[in-house]
């Protein structure tokens, strides 16, 4: 069982994430998005590291990697606004296998 410091650290990085959602439900979906969202930033810098290109923000989507979203230029509403519109556009982009697009 968790102390009631640790509860309380939990409970307000949870608030933090996804605070404006009621039900834990809706809260574990975005969740299980945004770290999907950054599992394909995370292969796509494997594949830099290694010299290949980029599958998933390429071109358009470039803008809208998860680095570019933890920018330290963007103020809170921005890296919000930016999210939403990634997710809109990997519903869109060709390069994106339809598994992920699914997903989104």
């Amino acid at each position: 069982m968790l102390d009631k410091d640790t509860k309380k650290k939990i409970d307000d990085a949870r608030d933090t994430l996804v605070g404006v959602l009621p039900l834990p439900t809706d809260q574990i979906e975005l969740i299980t998005i945004a770290l999907i969202y950054k599992f394909m930033d995370d292969q796509d810098e494997e594949l830099r590291q290694v010299g290949l290109q980029e599958k998933f923000f390429t071109g358009e989507l470039k803008e809208f990697s998860w680095q570019q979203l933890m920018s330290n230029q963007l103020s809170a509403d921005q890296r919000v606004t930016k999210f939403i519109n990634g997710i809109e556009a990997i519903q869109k982009a060709k390069q994106v296998p339809n598994l992920f697009r699914e997903i989104f």
